[in-house]
């Protein structure tokens, strides 16, 4: 009864982020304390509160950020899943970048794409300091300025190229293993909706051939 009455009053409009996140931590915590495994709590909860398990944890992680990022989300001077993004990038200081310059959530996955495809650690490190102070905001900015800073440059191998390497490569058998997985259940794709699924795999394997070249 304690777990439903936590239910019903999650689902109440004008919830910012942080308080579903209390609300969904204390549901948890809850389970757990009646001899609920962690994983089992998170099952029940998703399936009380009707939000997919990834994002429940996503909600939890905000309660592990900065008392400023949390009033932020709170105040509702920037979305949950902006300040995600942006903390993920830079922590604290890009939250409070992408509220100075009302990043949305899209912006910020775009420009983070940009620093990581820099080749060489100085430059994406020169940049990514630029973007958390606000000086760049535009994805095309960004691949401007570490255009113009590469040029002349030597593309040096990262020092731990080799762990990028090893990682990478269990990556890809973990992903055959996946992809294995799911072709059993392609017959039944007619009726499901999987465009997004569909794009994604022909992206991922464009790339994975030039990989293989």
């Amino acid at each position: 009864m304690a777990l439903q009455g936590l239910a019903e009053n999650f689902q109440r409009e004008g919830l910012s982020d942080i308080e579903k996140a209390q609300g969904l931590h204390t549901m948890v915590v809850l389970l757990i304390k009646q001899k609920v495994s962690e994983s089992e709590a998170m099952k029940r909860v998703s399936k009380f509160v009707g939000l997919s398990e990834a994002w429940i944890r996503d909600l939890l992680s905000m309660l592990d950020m900065e008392g400023t990022v949390q009033r932020a989300i709170r105040d509702r001077k920037i979305a949950g899943r902006t300040a995600l993004e942006a903390h993920r990038f830079g922590g604290k200081q890009m939250v409070a970048t992408a509220v100075a310059h009302k990043l949305p959530v899209h912006k910020i996955s775009a420009i983070a794409k940009k620093v990581r495809s820099i080749p060489d650690a100085d430059v994406r490190e020169t940049v990514r300091k630029d973007v958390m102070r606000g000086r760049l905001v535009e994805p095309e900015k960004v691949e401007e300025r570490a255009r113009k800073m590469m040029k002349g440059r030597k593309v040096k191998a990262p020092e731990d190229l080799d762990r990028i390497l090893a990682d990478w490569t269990y990556l890809m058998k973990h992903w055959n293993e996946k992809a294995d997985e799911l072709l059993i259940y392609k017959r039944f794709f007619a009726d499901r909706n999987v465009a997004a699924l569909k794009s994604d795999a022909a992206k991922l394997a464009r790339k994975l051939v030039k990989l293989a070249e």
